[in-house]
C-alpha cells in the first residue's frame, strides 16, 4: 500500500495538546451548543452534557486515538491493518468514518459562508438599521443564508484551508490551532465577562446553571446531548483515528485526552456563558435554534447601541470563526490522511480534491437555502432540506454509529485486554486504565451508544 501522504508527527507537546483541542473545539461549540441549550431546558442539558462528556465522549475518544497510535495509519488502511484486512471492520470502523466526515464538511463550509458574511455585516453596521426586529433581522438571514455571496465566503474559507494544509500538517494545521485556540480561550472570557456585566443577564445566568427538570423531555435531552458530545469531541468521524495515528508510543495518551476534552468542554461551557446572560438581558427567546447566532445574536448586538454592539458582535463572530477554522481544517485533514494513504496519492492532490469536492457540494447545499433558483426548495428524506440531510445522515447516524463500531471492533475482535495495555504506552503511574474499566466499556458504554441510536431513528423517522 501506497504512502505519499507520509505519516506525520507533532512538534512540541503544547502544539500536540493545542492541535488534538483545536480539532474538538469548532462549529459545535459556538455555533450548536447554545441554541442545544435553550432548545433542552438550560441547566438541566448543561449537566446532562457535561456527564455525558466525561462518561461516553472521554472513553471513545480514548479508544478511538488509540486504534489510530496502535496502526500508525488513518481510518481505512488503519482498521484493515489491525483487523487482518476485515472487510466487515474496516469498513465498519473506518469508511464509515471517512464517509461521515466527508458528508460535515460538505455542510461545514456554508456554516462558514454564514459566519464570515456576519463578520463583515456586523462590523460594516449593514445589520445595526434593522434594530430588534426579529422579522427583518429573519428575512436579512433568510436572504443570505442561499446567495452567491455567502457561496463567495466560503470560498475564501476553502481558499485558506487550502493552503494551510498544503504546508503541511506541522507548518499548516498546527500552527494554526497553537496560535488560535489560545485566542478563542481569550475572547471567551472577555465576553463572558461583559455579557454577564449587562443588566438583567443574572437571570440569564441562573437559568444556565441550575439545573431544572420542569418541562423537559429528559430522554430527548440525553440524545441531544450525547448527539453534542461526539459531535463536539469529534468521535467516530474518523479524526480522532487519525490524530492518535500521529502520536508516539511515549506520548501520554491518557492525560492528552483528558485535556483536550476539557478545553472542548469549557469552551462549549463558555460560549453558553456568553450567549445565555445575554439573551436574558435583552429578552430573547433562548430556544430559538438553529437561526440563534444569525437571527436572534444580531438582535442583541443591535440593541447594545451602534459601537459597542458592533464590537462585541465582530469579536463574537471573529471567536466563531477561529473554532470553525480549526474544526474544518482537522476534518479535511482527516480525509487527507485516509484517501491519501489508502491511494497513496500526494498531499497537494488529495488537499485538493477533499476540498474540490467538499466545497462543490456545499454550493448546492447554500443554492438549496435560495429563495428562488433551481434547487430552491428541494427536499430529501421526507421534509429535509440538504443541508439537514446532511447533518441527519453525519450527525445523527455517521457518528453514533462509526463509534459503535470501534467499541464493538476492541471487545469482540481487537480484544480489551490488548487496548489497554496500549492504551496505557506513556501514561503515569496514576492516570492509567485499569482492568475493572472493562465492565464500563463491555456493558454501560454500548448500552448508552445502542440508546442514543435507538432514539435519533425514532427522532428522525
Amino acid at each position: 500500500m501506497s504512502q505519499q501522504v507520509k505519516q506525520e508527527g507533532f512538534s512540541s507537546k503544547f502544539a500536540h495538546i493545542m492541535t488534538l483541542a483545536g480539532f474538538c473545539i469548532g462549529i459545535s461549540n459556538m455555533w450548536k451548543f447554545p441554541y442545544m441549550v435553550g432548545a433542552n431546558g438550560g441547566g438541566i442539558f448543561l449537566l446532562i452534557y457535561l456527564v455525558c462528556a466525561v462518561l461516553v465522549g472521554l472513553p471513545l475518544f480514548i479508544l478511538e486515538q488509540q486504534l489510530g497510535r496502535s496502526a500508525t495509519l488513518a481510518g481505512v488502511p488503519g482498521m484493515a491493518k489491525l483487523s487482518n484486512k476485515s472487510k466487515f471492520w474496516t469498513f465498519g470502523a473506518g469508511w464509515l468514518g471517512l464517509i461521515t466526515v466527508m458528508l460535515i464538511a460538505c455542510y461545514f463550509w456554508t456554516i462558514l459562508g454564514w459566519n464570515v458574511g456576519y463578520i463583515f455585516k456586523t462590523a460594516s453596521g449593514a445589520l445595526y438599521g434593522l434594530g430588534t426586529d426579529n422579522a427583518a433581522v429573519a428575512a436579512e438571514f433568510s436572504s443570505f443564508s442561499g446567495s452567491w455571496g455567502c457561496v463567495f465566503a466560503a470560498l475564501l474559507c476553502a481558499i485558506l484551508a487550502w493552503f494551510m494544509l498544503n504546508t503541511g500538517f506541522k507548518q499548516g494545521v498546527e500552527k494554526l490551532c497553537t496560535y488560535a485556540l489560545p485566542t478563542l480561550m481569550v475572547l471567551l472570557v472577555g465576553l463572558a465577562i461583559y455579557s454577564n456585566m449587562l443588566p438583567g443577564a443574572n437571570a440569564g445566568l441562573k437559568w444556565y446553571l441550575t439545573p431544572n427538570f420542569e418541562g423537559v423531555d429528559i430522554p430527548a435531552a440525553f440524545q441531544a446531548a450525547v448527539v453534542q458530545v461526539f459531535f463536539s469531541v469529534g468521535v467516530g468521524m474518523a479524526c480522532a483515528f487519525v490524530y492518535g495515528s500521529y502520536m508516539s508510543k511515549k506520548d501520554n495518551l491518557m492525560q492528552d485526552s483528558c485535556i483536550a476534552v476539557c478545553c472542548d468542554t469549557f469552551v462549549a461551557f463558555m460560549s453558553g456563558m456568553v450567549v445565555t446572560p445575554a439573551l436574558f438581558a435583552f429578552g430573547i427567546e433562548p430556544s430559538a435554534g438553529p437561526g440563534l447566532i444569525f437571527i436572534s445574536l444580531p438582535q442583541i448586538f443591535n440593541a447594545m447601541g451602534n459601537i459597542p454592539g458592533r464590537i462585541f458582535g465582530t469579536l463574537y463572530l471573529i471567536a466563531v470563526f477561529l473554532a470553525c477554522l480549526t474544526s474544518i481544517v482537522a476534518v479535511l485533514e482527516a480525509g487527507v490522511a485516509n484517501l491519501g494513504q489508502r491511494y497513496g496519492w500526494s498531499r497537494r492532490k488529495t488537499t485538493t480534491l477533499v476540498t474540490f469536492v467538499t466545497f462543490g457540494i456545499s454550493v448546492l447545499v447554500t443554492r438549496n437555502m435560495a429563495p428562488e433558483g433551481a434547487l430552491s426548495g428541494m427536499t430529501f428524506l421526507g421534509d429535509f432540506g440538504l443541508f439537514d440531510t446532511l447533518d441527519c445522515l453525519a450527525s445523527g447516524f455517521g457518528l453514533t454509529f462509526g463509534a459503535l463500531f470501534m467499541l464493538l471492533f476492541v471487545l469482540f475482535k481487537y480484544g480489551f485486554p490488548r487496548f489497554m495495555e496500549e492504551a496505557n504506552w506513556g501514561a503515569g503511574d496514576k492516570l492509567r486504565l485499569r482492568p475493572w474499566m472493562k465492565w464500563y466499556y463491555m456493558i454501560p458504554l454500548p448500552i448508552f451508544l445502542v440508546a442514543t441510536a435507538i432514539c435519533i431513528i425514532g427522532m428522525y423517522f
